[in-house]
This record gives C-alpha cells, sequence and structure tokens, in this order.
C-alpha cells in the first residue's frame, strides 16, 4: 500500500477499535466502504499506484459481509477500468444483486467468467451479461443457445455488433422493438429466411426496404435459385369473399390456393396494414385490379388512408411474382417444425363411402321362442261399451 492509503485506512481501523459497542459486522463493512472509498480515490492519478493488497483485503472482508453491503460495494465498483480482476470475478461470482452491475459493466472480467455466466444456471446473470457493449462470438453463441427472449431483445438493442449468423438467430427469435428490427435488417451477411421473419415485426416502411433487399438478392439469383416458393393459384372469387367480410373463406383460400398453413394464412388476411395480403395475392397470380380491391376491402389501414392504398398497390406492382412465391416460402415454418402427416393404411380409403343402410342389430329377446297367447274374449260390459 502506499503511505497515504494505509495512513487512512489505519485511521479508520483505529476508532473502530476504540469503540468497543459496534459488533464485528459493522467494523468490516466499514473497513470495505473505506477501502473502496480510497481504491476509487487514488488509482488513477498520475504517479499513484493501485494499493498492493486491495484484491487480498477485499477477499478476506466480502465473504463475511451482508448482501446489502456487498450490493452496495459492486455497484461502485462495477466501472471501475482498475480494479484488480480477481476482485471483480469475486463480485461476478456473487448472488445476482451483487453480480448483476459487475456483469453488466465490469471493463476488467475476462471471457472465461463472461461466458460462465452466459451458461450458467442464473437467468439474471445471463441477462445481465447480455446488456454489456461488447461480447466475443462464445458468448454471444451461449447466450442465444439459452432461447431467452429477454436476452434476445437485449442482444438486438446492445451497441454489440452482431454478426450475419448472430443477426440471424435473433431475428428468428423473440418479439422485437422497431429500432431493433430496423438494425437487424441492416446487418450485412443476415439470412433471407431471417429477413422475412423481420418483415412481420417491422412498421411499413422497414417492411418495404425489406423486401427492397430481398428484391437485390433475388435478382442476382440464378433462375433454379430464384424458382423457390409455394407454387399454385389463388382464386379470384376471394374478392367477392373479401366484399361480403368473409375473412374465414378468405382464410381458406389462401391456404388451400399457396398450399399454406391456415395459421400463416390467418396472420396474412388479418394483418391491419395490408402488405403481407398483398404480396401472397401476387404470388397467388391476381391481377393489380383484384389486389387492389382486396386489399381496400380487408386491410383495415389501407382502407382508411389512399396513401396507405396506393403505397400498397405500388409494392404489388414492383414485386414480381417470383419474388412475391420466394418472400412467402420464406414465411413458411421450417420442415421439422411442421406437424408430421399421420400414414394412411392401405385399406383405409382417402375418402369415405356413404353409409349403406343395414339391418337393425336384433334385441337380447329376439329370436326367442314365446307361447303364443290366445286372445281372450271381451267381457260382456266390454261389447256393450264398444257397440
Amino acid at each position: 500500500m502506499t503511505d497515504a492509503f494505509e495512513h487512512r485506512l489505519g485511521q479508520t481501523l483505529t476508532k473502530l477499535s476504540h469503540n468497543h459497542t459496534l459488533d464485528g459486522e459493522t467494523v468490516r463493512a466499514t473497513a470495505v466502504r473505506t477501502l473502496v472509498e480510497l481504491h476509487l480515490e487514488s488509482v488513477g492519478r498520475a504517479g499513484v499506484s493501485r494499493p498492493a493488497n486491495f484484491a487480498e483485503l477485499m477477499a478476506a472482508l466480502l465473504p463475511r459481509l451482508s448482501l446489502p453491503v456487498r450490493a452496495e460495494a459492486a455497484r461502485r465498483l462495477a466501472h471501475d477500468p482498475y480494479l484488480p480482476e480477481e476482485t471483480a470475478r469475486l463480485l461476478a461470482d456473487d448472488d445476482y444483486d451483487v453480480a448483476g452491475p459487475v456483469l453488466r459493466q465490469s471493463p476488467v472480467l475476462k471471457e472465461t467468467t463472461l461466458l460462465e455466466a452466459a451458461a450458467g444456471a442464473c437467468p439474471l446473470k445471463a441477462r445481465a451479461v447480455a446488456a454489456r457493449g461488447r461480447l466475443s462470438p462464445s458468448v454471444v453463441t451461449a447466450l442465444l443457445d439459452r432461447e431467452d427472449p429477454a436476452i434476445t431483445v437485449a442482444l438486438a438493442t446492445s451497441q454489440h455488433h452482431l454478426d450475419g449468423a448472430e443477426a440471424s438467430r435473433v431475428a428468428l427469435g423473440a418479439p422485437l422493438p422497431r429500432a431493433a428490427v430496423r438494425r437487424l435488417s441492416q446487418t450485412p451477411g443476415i439470412s433471407s429466411r431471417a429477413l422475412a421473419a423481420l418483415f412481420w415485426k417491422a412498421d411499413p416502411a422497414g417492411r418495404r426496404a425489406i423486401i427492397d433487399r430481398l428484391d437485390e438478392r433475388h435478382a442476382a439469383m440464378t433462375p433454379e435459385e430464384a424458382a423457390t416458393g409455394p407454387a399454385g393459384t389463388i382464386d379470384p372469387t376471394i374478392l367477392s369473399l373479401a366484399a361480403q367480410r368473409r375473412h374465414d373463406a378468405m382464410i381458406a383460400l389462401v391456404a388451400s390456393g399457396l398450399a399454406l398453413p391456415e395459421t400463416l394464412a390467418r396472420d396474412i388476411v388479418t394483418d391491419r396494414t395490408g402488405e403481407p395480403l398483398a404480396l401472397a395475392a401476387r404470388a397467388g397470380g391476381l391481377p393489380i385490379d383484384h389486389i387492389t380491391g382486396v386489399v381496400l376491402l380487408t386491410a383495415p389501414d389501407a382502407s382508411t388512408s389512399y396513401a396507405a392504398l396506393r403505397d400498397l398497390v405500388s409494392l404489388a406492382e414492383r414485386t414480381s411474382p417470383e419474388l412475391a412465391r420466394r418472400i412467402v416460402g420464406h414465411w413458411l415454418p421450417e420442415p421439422a417444425s411442421l406437424p408430421a402427416a399421420k400414414p394412411m393404411a392401405r385399406h383405409e380409403r382417402a375418402i369415405a363411402p356413404p353409409a349403406a343402410s343395414r339391418p337393425r342389430a336384433a334385441m337380447p329377446d329376439q329370436g326367442r321362442q314365446h307361447p303364443r297367447v290366445k286372445p281372450q274374449a271381451p267381457a260382456h260390459g266390454e261389447t256393450q261399451r264398444r257397440g
């Protein structure tokens, strides 16, 4: 230690030693607070070196303190670039109330410590690591492997630079704020499937930017590569169904025409802004005038704003049917997530024949030989009443 550091710490401990009414917890807490104060005042100054045995004193005192005192020390030391790495690790290994600020801010923590917290049992510590500004690829992978929506949002909104593969995993995860969607959609190397997933999370302007970027990639493909997506047509009667507000029938028509899951077809038809419906109608081969009528009668935002309707029609006009089919194809879930079709037995018919009339099953008593009962002659009074 420096002389000044020793002198001030010695004064504090001497005063405590003369006060016989104080318990050990108070003495240790005061000693740690004094150590933290002296450390923050002395380190970083020109010509002032860090106390030599600061880390040893903290290692001896911190484990014997209450949680609030440890948390207070962690908050004050979390941002310190001169904090000994062993002290920062000691705090990071503590309970979350102590470790959280250090895991979020400390610039002296090594990758091994961050990786342990990212893959550890405490989800709150992993979320604290995800909020850091700079992370190594291995730490990002460990965080994404947790499949925690809060971590996904933290990675998308932090200042950490994500590469194409990392941005793709984040984009395919939890719902994201608009600012994060805009940032991810501009990431170089992000996959087309991830861009198509971000389409559903973006505002109308962001959706158009995503379509333009997918269009650039589509134009650079060979005809064989570009010819992907659900093939099929949507029946033009969807326009009359839209006029009758028969949305369930429209969903069934989109699902059957493009061979889409009903849940996806429902998302397409019920989207407020109308871009998914315009793209699906373009993929299904509907003419532009039909697309205009369908989105006008179905999408609430398009039906109340001439500018929104004009933008949707312009979107449908400049989007080729091939690109529309490719985008809709990216909306489809991965094959592994689709429910497996039930295998049909050889003797089972695809369409059941009409039920044939069958003779009614015999009752339990039928077929028994009952003794024949002779009809009794009516009584004299009975005959008169009948007559």
